[in-house]
């Protein structure tokens, strides 16, 4: 898989997106057919990614459910991970789809999964649309029945499609671009402001 966001590459399209997501869903289609499972949604970066996945996967029997866990501090991971809400369905015995939509450090997942084996699923399916693979850390190994990557990236700070960035004062900006972008900081009122390096899809 070509690593994406190197050298002079900064964006990734809505369309190249949208293409990964619907080869996704097909491959998760012919996996899991009609039988039930549960989409585990990880709050609140994955929801545009999971809205999009599971409307992919032509299959009429999925439950859904979210999980809200918070590891980063603006724009680094703090590494330390908080569980904000829990699961409202009970997934012993069920087939489990996590979305997730980014692996970097490894330290969110690595700490969520084997909390989600402690409810006894029969299976763990974890989809990340992208992948850091230089920021993994030692020791976050992720044990699942199989792992899913959409697209592999440089270490960038990266906004768009359901990734943010929180301003000064606590609000998240740019989840609603239909494309991904590096980050590029600027000073605004003598403060740290991030923005888009590119602000459209095209």
């Amino acid at each position: 898989m070509k690593l994406r966001l190197e050298g002079g590459d900064n964006y990734i399209s809505a369309a190249e997106i949208s293409r990964r997501v619907n080869e996704i869903g097909s491959y998760l289609t012919k996996k899991f057919g009609d039988q039930e499972i549960v989409a585990i949604t990880m709050m609140n970066g994955a929801k545009v990614f999971a809205t999009d996945l599971t409307r992919a996967i032509k299959n009429p029997n999925i439950l859904d459910d979210n999980l809200r866990v918070s590891s980063y501090n603006n724009t680094e991971s703090t590494g330390e991970v908080k569980f904000h809400y829990d699961l409202s369905v009970d997934i012993r015995g069920h087939d489990i789809l996590v979305i997730e939509d980014i692996l970097d450090t490894g330290t969110t997942l690595s700490s969520v999964i084997p909390e989600l084996w402690k409810s006894k699923p029969k299976s763990i399916t974890l989809v990340c649309m992208f992948e850091k693979p230089s920021k993994r850390l030692p020791d976050t190994e992720i044990k699942v029945n199989e792992l899913i990557i959409g697209m592999k990236i440089a270490d960038k700070f990266i906004l768009g499609y359901g990734l943010d960035w929180k301003d000064p004062n606590g609000l998240s900006r740019y989840r609603n671009l239909p494309f991904v972008t590096i980050a590029e900081f600027t000073k605004k009122d003598g403060i740290d402001w991030a923005k888009p390096k590119r602000s459209s899809n095209n």
